[in-house]
C-alpha cells in the first residue's frame, strides 16, 4: 500500500477544524468494596438522551467508556468555559491578553487571530511536554517570577539541558523581563 501525500495534503488543507472527539474509560466498581463488578449492560440499558447514545462497552464488562461526540460541539463548548474562567485571569499579567484574544477570537469564529496566537505560542506549549509535566510549566513560572521554585515527589525539577532549551524559548516570547 502507498500513500498519496500531496492528496493528503490537500485532504488535510480543506478539512475542518475541530473534528477531534474525547473518550473517557471508567471502572465499574462495587460501592462498598471497590472491586470491579460486570455492570456495564446494566449501566447502558438504563442511560437515557445523549449520554445513551454516548455509551460503549470495553473488553470486560467492568468498564464503560463514554465518548464525546465531534469536535465541533466539544471545541464550542470548552471554549466557552474557558472564556468564562479568563476573565478571572489577572489584568496585570502579562500573558492575559494573549489568554482572552485567543479564546475570544475562536469564539467569534476568527481562525486566523487564533490560529496566529496558537501558532506563536506553540512552542511553549510544546515546551511543556519535554519532561514529565508539570515540571516544566513550574520551570518557567520561576523563571517569570510567579512562583518559587520547590518540588515535592513525584515532581522533580527538569534537567540542565531542557532549563536551557525552556530559558530560551520564554525569552522569545518575551515572557522573561530579566
Amino acid at each position: 500500500m502507498t500513500i498519496d501525500l500531496d492528496a493528503a495534503v490537500g485532504v488535510f488543507a480543506a478539512s475542518r477544524d475541530g473534528t477531534v472527539g474525547l473518550e473517557e474509560e471508567f471502572a465499574v466498581l462495587d460501592a462498598q468494596t471497590l472491586d470491579m463488578v460486570p455492570r456495564f449492560e446494566e449501566l447502558r440499558d438504563t442511560a437515557e438522551g445523549p449520554l445513551a447514545e454516548s455509551i460503549s462497552g470495553e473488553l470486560i464488562s467492568s468498564e464503560i467508556e463514554i465518548r464525546s461526540g465531534r469536535g465541533e460541539d466539544l471545541v464550542q463548548i470548552t471554549l466557552t468555559r474557558l472564556y468564562v474562567a479568563w476573565p478571572r485571569v489577572r489584568p496585570q499579567t502579562r500573558n492575559a491578553y494573549v489568554h482572552r484574544a485567543l479564546v475570544n477570537a475562536a469564539i467569534d469564529g476568527d481562525w486566523a487571530t487564533a490560529r496566529s496566537l496558537n501558532r506563536r505560542y506553540f512552542p511553549l506549549i510544546t515546551a511543556n511536554f519535554w519532561e514529565s509535566s508539570p515540571g516544566p510549566v513550574k520551570c518557567v513560572m520561576a523563571m517569570m517570577g510567579r512562583l518559587k521554585e520547590a518540588y515535592r515527589l513525584p515532581i522533580v525539577p527538569v534537567t540542565p539541558a531542557t532549563r536551557v532549551r525552556l530559558k530560551t524559548v520564554a525569552e522569545e516570547l518575551g515572557l522573561l523581563t530579566h
